[in-house]
């Protein structure tokens, strides 16, 4: 899929290479690793429909107002191309 491998390039920079791995029959689950730790710090479900793709984005942080920005700015960026 072209937005895992778009995603995955914008954040390999700062935090190596993600897990991407088949998801359901028409999709993938790019794990992305954290800066400092082992973790994961956000997990993208990504799914071809008849209609688009699915993209939905679950980061460990996500209620913390003072996350880092990057793993959003890289899926809005891959989204508007």
């Amino acid at each position: 899929m072209a937005y895992a491998q778009c995603f995955d390039a914008r954040l390999t920079k700062d935090r190596g290479p993600s897990l991407i791995e088949p998801y359901h029959k028409d999709g993938v689950r790019v794990v992305v690793r954290d800066r400092f730790s082992t973790h994961p710090s956000a997990v993208l479900l990504i799914e071809e429909r008849s209609s688009g793709s699915s993209i939905k984005v679950f980061e460990s942080m996500s209620n913390f107002p003072l996350r880092p920005p990057a793993v959003l700015n890289a899926a809005e960026h891959c989204i508007s191309g």
